[in-house]
């Protein structure tokens, strides 16, 4: 009973994430006339960004980016399977974070060929709500394994 309920959570955390990036990205591309924002002096603001890169928009080929995404997607999966097997919750909700990012990005770059960001970051770097997720889920495993290593 507890890896079903394990199992729902993973699905709800994925599928939360991904509605909510795609709904985000969809209001922000909705047209030219798309929300704009900008906070802290303009250091955080509304863009349309199309992303056909990478980390940082740096370039590759479609075919190898959507490769090594399947890849990380693959591997999250089983991730997943194993921590809902072995009730690890943390790692679940770590997994579910960083597939839910991951899933938004893939789906974005295997419709429309790009990965569609909003919000830029120093003027420098433009991300979207999936990137967040992501990031966050990466910060929180660090954060897992440097509290199991010191226990």
């Amino acid at each position: 009973m507890r890896r079903f309920w394990l199992t729902c959570v993973s699905f709800a955390i994925i599928g939360i994430i991904f509605f909510l990036d795609q709904f985000t990205k969809t209001i922000m591309f909705a047209s030219d006339h798309a929300p704009s924002f900008s906070f802290f002096g303009g250091w955080i603001k509304s863009v349309q960004h199309r992303n056909a890169g990478i980390i940082a928009n740096i370039a590759l080929p479609s075919s190898l980016i959507l490769s090594i995404s399947l890849m990380v997607i693959l591997l999250l999966v089983i991730g997943i399977i194993l921590s809902i097997r072995q009730s690890h919750q943390f790692s679940l909700i770590i997994a579910s974070l960083i597939l839910g990012g991951a899933l938004g990005n893939t789906f974005d770059r295997l419709i429309l060929s790009y990965v569609r960001d909003w919000l830029l970051l120093f003027n420098r770097s433009a991300i979207n709500l999936a990137d967040v997720s992501i990031v966050i889920g990466i910060l929180l495993y660090f954060l897992y394994t440097a509290k199991k290593t010191a226990n």
